[in-house]
């Protein structure tokens, strides 16, 4: 489980054009999206930034039994957590592909 940013339609750019993209991004930026934990993937149908979100079996079941997810959802908490405070990069990587 994890959030992907694979896609700028909403750009207006095309597959191609985004694919393309990603493969021009600064290597300060892409350092800067690994740092917040965002692996660059590309495969057949894919080409963007991925961030996992692994939550614990173990502790969903005694969550699940509990009726308390707080512990368990500590992972998913972390990286909205870095999402919300990277808005900066976020601005930084939509203003370069605005320009191309």
């Amino acid at each position: 489980m994890g959030f992907v940013w694979g896609d700028a339609s909403y750009l207006g750019m095309t597959k191609p054009q985004w694919k393309a993209f990603c493969k021009k991004v600064p290597a300060e930026i892409s350092l800067k999206l690994s740092e917040i934990g965002f692996e660059q993937k590309t495969n057949g149908w894919f080409t963007g930034w991925f961030i996992a979100v692994t939550l614990d079996r173990a502790k969903l079941a005694t969550a699940y039994e509990n009726e308390d997810y707080t512990e368990a959802m500590q992972p998913l908490i972390q990286v909205l957590e870095k999402l919300k405070n990277s808005q900066a990069i976020f601005d930084e990587v939509l203003n370069l592909a605005k320009s191309t």
